[in-house]
C-alpha cells in the first residue's frame, strides 16, 4: 500500500509530503495506482523545487518519498492543493492501494 502524509501549519499550508510504499494493484511496470500517486507528486516535486522562493527540498526515492516546502506562498498552496486533491481521488477510488493522511 501507498502511504501518503501530508504535515499541514496552522495556516493550512502543507510543509512537508511523505510519500511511502507501494500499490501492489499490478505487476511492476504495469501499475497504475503506482503511476499516478508517482506522476503527480514528481510533478508537484519538480515545480517546487525550481522555484527558488519556495526553498522546497524533494527526495525521490522508490518507496519512499519526500518533499519539504521551507517557505510555503499562495502559489506553493495551490500546486500541493492539486497534489493533495488528486491522491484522495485516487485513494478513494482505490482504497486497499493508497491511504491519505493529513497531519
Amino acid at each position: 500500500m501507498i502511504e501518503v502524509t501530508l504535515e499541514k501549519d496552522v495556516f493550512n499550508n502543507i510543509r512537508k509530503i511523505q510519500v511511502k510504499g507501494h500499490a501492489r494493484f499490478a505487476e511492476f511496470g504495469k501499475d497504475i495506482v503506482c503511476a499516478s500517486v508517482s506522476i503527480l507528486f514528481q510533478t508537484v516535486g519538480f515545480m517546487l523545487v525550481e522555484r527558488e522562493d519556495a526553498l522546497a527540498v524533494a527526495h525521490f526515492h522508490s518507496g519512499d518519498s519526500s518533499l519539504e516546502i521551507g517557505n510555503p506562498s499562495r502559489e506553493s498552496h495551490l500546486i500541493t492543493s492539486v497534489f493533495e486533491y488528486g491522491v484522495s481521488q485516487i485513494s478513494e477510488q482505490y482504497p486497499d492501494h493508497v491511504r491519505l493522511k493529513v497531519k
